[in-house]
């Protein structure tokens, strides 16, 4: 694509945002003509206008906004955002029931706030002991919490596994009982023949 091609389309992309960011001020001050002008861009375009329904992706904005002096530490903030978006696909996975998404959401902004508590602790260089064991109340809770949201999500992925039982001549086997022996009994042959 040449580069006046490009230029031009940038331009186009900031004047739309322009005036998206206009509307959606008017909007939130209760015009509702404006808000008439927005709703066919959200019909279009819902992937645009899906941050202002997200308040886990909202609150992940605003802890990003206060580890980076509110977007001024660009490299910082830009790396956050990689690596966060990193971890959903990591732990979302191929296909997530909306339950996963919730707690891969709820993770994601766990691990902001226990890294930020962190970061605050350490930062400091001087502390009288009430405030170093208030910094470490914040760190230890934070920590709880995103322990919590990655426990649920593994209980949750473990609950979905099909319960499966077979009767095989009057006698009851756990299928997945089955798998595990399995896995373990190649994992002791493997050793043995490597002996």
């Amino acid at each position: 694509m040449a580069k006046g091609k490009v230029i031009a389309k940038v331009d186009e992309r900031q004047t739309q945002v322009k005036r998206v960011d206009s509307l959606i001020a008017r909007a939130n001050d209760g015009d509702a003509q404006a808000m008439k002008e927005l709703r066919p861009m959200i019909h279009d375009d819902p992937g645009f206008f899906n941050i202002f329904g997200d308040l886990a992706e909202g609150v992940r904005q605003q802890l990003v906004a206060r580890m980076t002096g509110d977007g001024k530490a660009m490299l910082t903030k830009d790396r956050l955002y990689v690596r966060l978006r990193k971890m959903k696909a990591d732990l979302s996975g191929s296909a997530p029931t909306p339950l996963e998404v919730l707690l891969v959401e709820r993770i994601l902004t766990c691990y902001l706030e226990v890294n930020w508590y962190d970061f605050l602790y350490t930062s400091r260089r001087e502390c009288t002991l009430q405030q170093g064991d208030y910094y470490q109340r914040r760190q230890d809770r934070a920590h709880k919490r995103y322990l919590s949201a990655v426990k649920a999500l593994a209980q949750v992925r473990r609950l979905e596994l099909p319960a499966v039982q077979v009767n095989i001549a009057g006698q009851q086997m756990n299928t997945q009982a089955i798998i595990t022996r399995t896995a373990e009994s190649k994992k002791t042959t493997s050793a043995q023949h490597a002996d």
